[in-house]
């Protein structure tokens, strides 16, 4: 699989956007077309073993090349308004955390729903995206907090 840096102007209906946020990357037909394949191999995905894993996200890659006309994956360049295909390893890892993301919101949705009775998909995304965020602040805070460097500093002579 190349990748081609040439920059892409009109992406056509078959490619997989990738990129933040949930605006034309999710109403896009070529994205809806992915999230379905991710759909249906998410179940087989979360109970491989790293080798099944790997083809599963090669089956996925294969299913949207083989798309008439060939799907790519795209990624919006930084600056300006053109697109250029991703790397084959950007394509794995976008895939393998969709898979996985397609899996615990179906795992979410049915454990709250036993326990909520009508709590929503979307509310349940909403409480992952909190989850996440409450995660990761509590992970650089404890990466970047020194309890003892005031303390260094301050026998160096240092405020």
């Amino acid at each position: 699989m190349t990748t081609s840096m040439n920059p892409i102007f009109q992406p056509n209906s078959i490619d997989v956007l990738f990129g933040p946020g949930a605006g034309l990357s999710t109403s896009h037909a070529g994205n809806k077309i992915f999230l379905r394949l991710v759909e249906r191999k998410k179940e087989e995905y979360h109970v491989s073993d790293a080798e099944g894993r790997k083809t599963i996200v090669r089956e996925i890659v294969n299913a949207v090349r083989s798309l008439n006309p060939p799907g790519r994956f795209l990624v919006r360049r930084p600056v300006g308004r053109c697109w250029h295909e991703a790397s084959v390893a950007k394509t794995f890892i976008k895939i393998n955390r969709a898979l996985e993301y397609a899996y615990n919101r179906c795992e979410t949705s049915d454990k709250s729903s036993e326990v909520n009775g009508d709590y929503s998909l979307e509310e349940s995304s909403i409480d992952i995206k909190r989850m996440t965020k409450s995660l990761k602040k509590k992970k650089k805070s404890s990466l970047s907090y020194d309890s003892g460097f005031e303390e260094r500093m301050a026998d160096k002579g240092k405020p």
